[in-house]
C-alpha cells in the first residue's frame, strides 16, 4: 500500500528492467505518480512504473515486516572509495546533497557550475532579490528580504514568511543562486533551484572524512506537533557525513573546497519534521 507523502524502500532497475541498485526512494520527487504495478502470478516479482520528470521502473521489495528508515545507512560505506566526479567545467563549482532531516539518508544532488565573478554583500542581495522575484511568484512585493553575513563561501538570503517566504543562497565566487527553496504556512514549499536532482546510487561514503577549507553549520531544529525534537541529528551531523562522501573527495583532490549545511524547513507555523531536509553545499573555485 502507497501512503500519500511516504517514500518505498526499493531497488532502482536500469532501462532494461536487468540490473539491480542498491536500496534507493521510490521518487526523490514528492510530486511522483505512481502509473502501473506489474507483478508475476506467483508474487515473486513485483515491479513499479512511476513518472518522475521522466518514466521509471523499479522492483518493489515486500514482504510482512516493516523496512528499516532511511540513515546513515543509505550512504553505503567502503573500505576505500574512488573520488566521483562531477562533471563541472566552470570555474566555479557548487554540490548541493540533500539529506533526510529525521533520518539522515541521503535523497539526492545536483552540480552547478558558474563563471568566476567575485560578488560581495550588495551584489549578493541584488541576486537574492532576483531570484526572489523570479521563482517565488507568491511572494509579497516589497520584499522583506535580510542576507546574512558571508558563511563558508555563501551568502545566506531569506525572505521571512507571511504566508509565503522561502531561501535562497547566493555563491560568494559567482553571483549566482546555487539552492533556493519556498516556506509555506500551515503548507509546504518546495526547491526552486536546483529545479532536479541526480540519484543517490551512484554515492559511497569512505572511512575517512575529506578536509574542508572553511565549513559552516547553520542552527536550526524542527520539532514535532507534540514539542518533542523531530530528528536526533542536527546540521553539523549532516555535513560531516558529507565529508566522506565520494563526490567531496572529488573535490578535496581538487583543491581547496568550503562546505555549507544548513536545515531547510518548508513548512511554517507548523514545522513538520518528515518534510524537512539538510542542505549540505559545497564550494570551489577551479583554475
Amino acid at each position: 500500500m502507497i501512503f500519500k507523502d511516504q517514500f518505498l524502500l526499493v531497488q532502482r532497475l536500469d532501462g532494461k528492467l536487468r540490473k539491480q541498485g542498491t536500496p534507493v526512494g521510490l521518487s526523490q520527487e514528492r510530486t511522483a505518480t505512481l502509473r502501473q504495478l506489474v507483478s508475476a502470478s506467483d508474487g515473486s516479482v513485483a515491479v513499479a512504473f512511476y513518472f518522475d520528470q521522466s518514466l521509471r521502473a523499479v522492483a518493489l521489495r515486500c514482504g510482512a515486516t516493516t523496512p528499516p528508515p532511511l540513515g546513515p545507512g543509505q550512504c553505503p560505506e567502503k573500505s576505500a572509495v574512488s573520488p566521483l566526479d562531477d562533471g563541472c567545467k566552470e570555474s566555479v563549482c557548487y554540490a548541493v546533497i540533500r539529506f533526510d532531516y529525521k533520518s539522515l539518508g541521503l535523497k539526492g544532488y545536483a552540480i552547478v557550475g558558474a563563471p568566476y565573478q567575485p560578488t560581495d554583500a550588495a551584489a549578493a542581495k541584488l541576486a537574492a532579490e532576483a531570484a526572489f522575484k523570479t521563482y517565488g511568484q507568491y511572494l509579497s512585493d516589497p520584499l522583506n528580504l535580510s542576507l546574512s553575513p558571508l558563511q563558508a563561501g555563501l551568502y545566506p538570503a531569506y525572505v521571512a514568511a507571511g504566508d509565503f517566504g522561502g531561501y535562497c543562497m547566493i555563491g560568494a565566487d559567482s553571483g549566482v543562486a546555487v539552492s533556493a527553496g519556498g516556506i509555506v504556512w500551515a503548507g509546504r514549499g518546495q526547491y526552486w533551484v536546483p529545479s532536479s536532482w541526480m540519484p543517490i546510487d551512484v554515492l559511497s561514503c569512505g572511512p575517512s572524512a575529506a578536509t574542508a577549507h572553511e565549513s559552516y553549520s547553520a542552527a536550526g531544529v524542527c520539532t514535532s506537533s507534540n514539542n518533542t525534537p523531530g530528528s536526533p541529528y542536527a546540521a553539523k551531523d549532516a555535513l560531516n557525513l558529507a565529508l566522506r562522501l565520494n563526490l567531496t573527495a572529488y573535490y578535496a583532490g581538487r583543491g581547496p573546497f568550503s562546505v555549507h549545511a544548513m536545515l531547510y524547513t518548508p513548512t511554517i507555523g507548523h514545522c513538520d519534521p518528515d518534510v524537512a531536509e539538510f542542505v549540505v553545499i559545497l564550494s570551489q573555485r577551479r583554475q
